[in-house]
């Protein structure tokens, strides 16, 4: 299915950049071996299934729940139910620190914004200092 609720055109299939996962096989396997372009093929195509599998199966938990978004933790049910349940503590450990990272940079965008009221005393002040500055220069 695409994210308009429609069945998935063959071009549509979900997928994970080719970069990534490319960067992800080089990762995994030893730097003395390499890989053909029919393992990374079926690799691409075996990712696709994956996804659409767990999305499918996730938007099933989510309706039998009468909830119309689709949650991390419908995510994890349907993991869970496809017999994917060894991925799950690794699965909530990288969303809880999603959920981190994203809070902090909430907190930090919280502490930049400044009020109104902060900015009209830092202009008065800004006046004052370029008066001050102003009078030293020319004697007054």
């Amino acid at each position: 299915a695409n994210e308009r609720g429609g069945a998935a055109m063959p071009d549509e299939r979900a997928q994970l950049p080719r970069s990534v996962v490319l960067s992800l096989i080089s990762e995994s396997i030893p730097s003395d071996l390499r890989t053909s372009q029919e393992f990374r093929n079926v690799l691409f195509d075996c990712i696709g299934e994956f996804i659409e599998l767990a999305s499918s199966e996730a938007m099933e938990v989510t309706e039998k729940r009468g909830k119309k978004l689709i949650s991390a933790q419908f995510l994890l049910q349907a993991l869970e139910d496809l017999g994917f349940k060894h991925l799950i503590p690794e699965l909530q450990k990288a969303a809880a620190d999603q959920k981190e990272a994203a809070s902090i940079k909430r907190s930090k965008k919280k502490k930049n914004k400044i009020t109104e009221e902060e900015m009209r005393e830092m202009l008065e002040e800004q006046q004052r200092l370029f008066q001050a500055a102003r009078e030293q220069y020319t004697g007054q």
